[in-house]
């Protein structure tokens, strides 16, 4: 009998061995997943900011064009020879050329406003766009949140009802979140918003460094457009019509590639708002 209970207890006590083994095994497990960084989606950023610079140094107005689309594909056309001289593999060069070509159409801003916010049909392209993601599973909910959060104060800022620090602070806000929801890399969740945000953010720190790039009125100050949310949108409708398609052609997301879609609607998404390229797309218009 006593030989019976000791192997008993020797038999329990392999079993609490190994299921406490299991469970530091799995603590280690979980705590050495690591995190998406922020700073990993900056990089959009950066190029979004060097093309918008890159535009106010050195385009000139062709006094030769008379139609808006002829001005249209001038500008995009700038752009393109811009792109081809970026440190980007030729992958990289072709999705950014892309959808430089693709979002065209937004450097005209009034369209640009009109098509993402006041569709007649519907909410407009932007919530369109993020609503899809989200149904197809691209986007959770936090990020759908977000992003519809994000447009509908973007519009807000265009329509006078919100100031540009509001804006900002509504941005660097939702920042902190995303860092809080301690998104892992092996996740597919977290990246389309990450990049919104990145894209957004060093929009806002352009335009605070070049607020004369609006015109001449806004040389001596520091106020910012009040369509400064072109860039916003811009980049929000990029990364999520991109993911979509992405997504429905291969049933996966190239992120990547989603990233520089996006910034190549920001770019466009602002273009328009830079001083000189404005006042010439308007009178092209007319």
């Amino acid at each position: 009998m006593k030989k019976i209970i000791f192997s008993l207890l020797s038999i329990a006590v392999i079993v609490i061995i190994a299921i406490t083994s299991c469970q530091k095994t799995d603590e280690v497990i979980n705590s050495n997943l690591k995190k998406m960084s922020f700073e990993s989606y900056e990089k959009y950023g950066k190029i979004h900011n060097d093309f918008l610079s890159y535009f106010k140094n050195e385009f000139v107005i062709n006094p030769d064009i008379t139609k808006l689309s002829e001005g249209i594909d001038y500008i995009t056309q700038f752009y393109i020879n811009f792109a081809m001289g970026l440190d980007l593999s030729a992958d990289e060069k072709n999705t950014l050329i892309k959808s430089l070509e693709d979002y065209k159409r937004f450097l005209y801003t009034p369209d640009l406003y009109n098509e993402l916010f006041v569709s007649e049909e519907s909410k407009g392209l932007y919530f369109e766009s993020i609503t899809q993601a989200h149904n197809l599973g691209i986007i959770d909910d936090f990020e759908f949140n977000s992003m519809n959060l994000i447009g509908q104060k973007a519009k807000d800022n265009h329509d006078g009802l919100i100031s540009y620090e509001e804006l900002k602070n509504i941005i660097l806000q939702i920042k902190n979140e995303w860092i809080a929801q301690g998104y892992s890399i092996e996740s597919d969740k977290g990246n389309a918003l990450a990049i919104t945000l990145a894209i957004s953010l060093a929009s806002i720190e352009w335009w605070e460094e070049n607020p004369d790039a609006y015109g001449d009125n806004q040389k001596n100050t520091k106020a910012l457009p009040v369509w400064v949310g072109a860039d916003i949108a811009g980049a929000a409708v990029g990364a999520t019509q991109s993911a979509i398609i992405s997504y429905t052609t291969t049933g996966e997301v190239n992120w990547e590639s989603v990233g520089l879609s996006a910034v190549g609607g920001a770019i466009v998404g602002s273009t328009g708002i830079i001083g000189k390229a404005g006042k010439w797309i308007s009178n092209l218009f007319k």
